[in-house]
């Protein structure tokens, strides 16, 4: 039995993580190209985090400014493939954009520059890939994080995806049906070779805590 008998085990974190993998990748660059599209001197938006994956659309306190947080919100309009028996639907995700600034207008301007850059290069790139067909952008909302915290103003705005054609999984893969699962999962570990000793030839095995 090996590991691939499983085929292919989708997460729903995959195409959230893909999303935040083009948003780190590409934001520096378009954001300089609106810096330069509304004449600000280049560098003028600070450059964000890395894009934080978790279960829900929070920034938590403390956190650096600025950021965008990804995450799957749910799935609908399952669809299985007859011929294939692969398993699609549609992934409903969305992406919190969070800014701040020393002052209510710079706040409004860099989260608008944040928002710019995150819906084109999600409209730009939205095949991830090939994990869908293409992001479809449902809402954008935006809100107000905290009012102000000495003297800095916090700001954030939601922009909610649909990604269809997402692979779920395939209908009729894994183990056969009339197999016993593994009582060590893990991969047998490879032999290496044999050794004399004082006594007899011993056969020696990696073990998970042996160095490569």
């Amino acid at each position: 039995m090996t590991p691939d008998r499983y085929g292919p085990l989708p997460s729903l974190l995959d195409v959230p993580m893909a999303v935040a993998a083009e948003l780190d990748a590409w934001m520096p660059e378009y954001l300089r190209a609106l810096e330069r599209q509304r004449g600000l001197e280049l560098g003028a938006v600070p450059t964000p985090s890395a894009a934080i994956v978790r279960h829900a659309g929070i920034w938590r306190r403390g956190e650096k400014l600025p950021v965008s947080v990804v995450w799957p919100s749910g799935v609908v309009d399952y669809e299985i493939d007859p011929d294939s028996g692969n398993q699609t639907g549609t992934l409903q995700l969305g992406v919190l954009v969070c800014a701040g600034g020393s002052n209510e207008e710079l706040t409004a301007r860099n989260l608008h520059l944040y928002v710019a850059a995150a819906r084109s290069i999600l409209l730009h790139r939205g095949g991830l890939g090939g994990l869908t067909t293409g992001l479809r952008e449902i809402d954008t909302d935006l809100t107000t994080i905290d009012p102000e915290d000495r003297g800095r103003t916090r700001a954030g705005a939601t922009i909610a995806y649909e990604a269809p054609d997402v692979f779920l999984g395939q209908v009729g893969a894994g183990p056969p049906l009339d197999a016993d699962p593994r009582e060590d999962p893990r991969p047998p570990w490879p032999p290496v070779e044999l050794f004399e000793t004082d006594h007899t030839s011993v056969e020696q095995s990696a073990h998970p805590s042996d160095p490569d």
